[in-house]
C-alpha cells in the first residue's frame, strides 16, 4: 500500500483531511477549505506528504499546489480542478470525477469554486481566496 492509499484509508477514520509521508500522519479537520489554509498558515515544508481529501474542487487544488503536495486523492474531484494538478505536476486519483462542487445546501456552486474560476495560477488563486473570506 503506497502513501497516498495509507493516506486514503485514515481518511475513513473521520478526518477531513489526511497526509502521510510513509512516517508521519498529519490530520486535520474543519469545513471547506479551512484545513487547508491552515497548513498554509503553518507554513511547514509539506513537499514529501501526500494528501487525500474528502472534496477537491479547483480552490483546493490551487492550495494542494501552494503546499507543494505532489500526490492527492479525492473521493469527489471535479474536473476544472485536473489543469490545476496537472500544471503543478500533481497526481491524482479519485473516487468520483464531478462538474462541479456545489455549496453546503446543494443549491447551487461553491462560493470558493467561483472565487478561482478563471484563475489558473495556484498563488493568484490563494490571494483571491483569503480576500473573499476576508483573512
Amino acid at each position: 500500500m503506497n502513501n497516498t492509499e495509507k493516506a486514503k484509508e485514515r481518511l475513513k477514520n473521520g478526518a477531513s483531511l489526511v497526509l502521510y509521508d510513509g512516517k508521519e500522519f498529519i490530520e486535520e479537520n474543519g469545513k471547506g477549505l479551512s484545513p487547508l489554509l491552515k497548513l498554509i498558515d503553518g507554513k511547514t515544508d509539506l513537499s514529501r506528504f501526500c494528501a487525500a481529501d474528502k472534496i477537491i474542487g479547483k480552490a483546493a487544488a490551487s492550495l494542494f499546489a501552494m503546499l507543494k503536495i505532489k500526490n492527492v486523492y479525492g473521493e469527489v474531484l471535479s474536473r476544472k480542478a485536473i489543469p490545476i494538478l496537472e500544471k503543478y505536476g500533481i497526481t491524482y486519483t479519485c473516487g468520483t470525477v464531478t462538474d462541479n462542487i456545489k455549496n453546503r445546501d446543494g443549491t447551487g456552486i461553491c462560493p470558493m469554486e467561483q472565487t478561482v474560476d478563471g484563475i489558473d495560477d495556484a498563488e493568484t488563486a490563494l490571494k483571491a481566496i483569503k480576500e473573499k473570506l476576508k483573512l
